[in-house]
């Protein structure tokens, strides 16, 4: 369906759609523009990502039962890009120590990182994008007919464009980490806000565009990094000390019946004494 050149463009189109929705949303939302996502030009790889996976893998899905068929590219690219975002979120926390996005408070998350509702947003994004927006993208790039020259050099300039903008976003957010570590704070909610007052103070609007791009972030340092490993060492020596409160009351009950049983026996043995008297 779609050539080489084709389809690298696709992910900068489907790059580019995620950023969009993800103004929109946050423009209803938080009632104000946001340029949303790591990257500071509008395209988010996530998305780009999910269309690839979609068309690569599920656009010659053929099933007779056309709605059947819908169901399974459904299920499927919710799973994997869920999987995806699940993947994202852990390799930015482990480099950089900033949880970037929380779905807490959501039900049916896993470890606040992905969650039901992204999933399914995720799953019914790229049946549209299967069923909808590939069969237009087609009939366009058809009726423009760029020679594949024009198509090499165009996947070529925002390819650079995107490296360029990668190792740009990348450095800010390797500073947000110098940052935090600079702040003495073990409370992950305090150093979050100490360190968002300090780059809204000295800091330029790129590093400003990050922090409005994602404002439920918690940012850690190896303080707080502390502080959470002692609250779960306390949390686990809790749970093994009410265990074991448990067992030693069980413990006692059994000695109170061995101290029962004795004393009936005892009792038995007085009572058969004197009834042989």
């Amino acid at each position: 369906m779609f050539n080489a050149f084709e389809v690298i463009l696709l992910f900068f189109i489907y790059g580019f759609i995620g950023w969009l929705w993800e103004v929109i949303f946050a423009l209803f939302e938080e009632k104000k523009l946001v340029n949303r996502g790591f990257l500071i030009g509008p395209c988010l790889p996530i998305y780009g990502f999910g269309g690839w996976i979609a068309t690569l893998f599920f656009s010659k899905l053929d099933i007779s039962d056309s709605f059947l068929n819908i169901i399974v590219i459904f299920i499927c690219t919710a799973v994997i890009c869920s999987i995806l975002e699940y993947f994202t979120s852990w390799l930015m926390e482990t480099l950089f120590n900033n949880r970037w996005w929380d779905y807490s408070k959501f039900k049916y998350n896993l470890n606040g990182r992905i969650c039901l509702w992204g999933a399914i947003g995720f799953g019914a994004g790229c049946t549209i994008a299967i069923k909808l927006l590939n069969p237009m993208i087609r009939i366009i790039l058809d009726k423009i007919s760029m020679p594949y020259g024009v198509l090499w050099g165009i996947d070529f300039a925002l390819t650079a464009l995107i490296f360029l903008d990668t190792m740009v976003s990348f450095k800010i957010i390797k500073n947000f980490k110098n940052i935090s570590d600079s702040v003495v704070e073990d409370n992950t909610d305090k150093l979050t806000q100490l360190v968002k007052k300090t780059i809204f103070e000295n800091y330029n609007v790129f590093y400003r565009r990050l922090v409005e791009s994602f404002p439920n972030m918690q940012i850690q340092n190896r303080l707080s990094l502390l502080r959470e490993r002692i609250l779960e060492e306390q949390k686990k020596i809790e749970k093994a000390s009410y265990k074991l409160d448990i067992r030693r009351n069980q413990v006692k009950e059994w000695e109170k019946e061995i101290s029962r049983e004795k004393t009936k026996d005892f009792a038995n043995k007085i009572k058969n004494l004197f009834k042989k008297k």
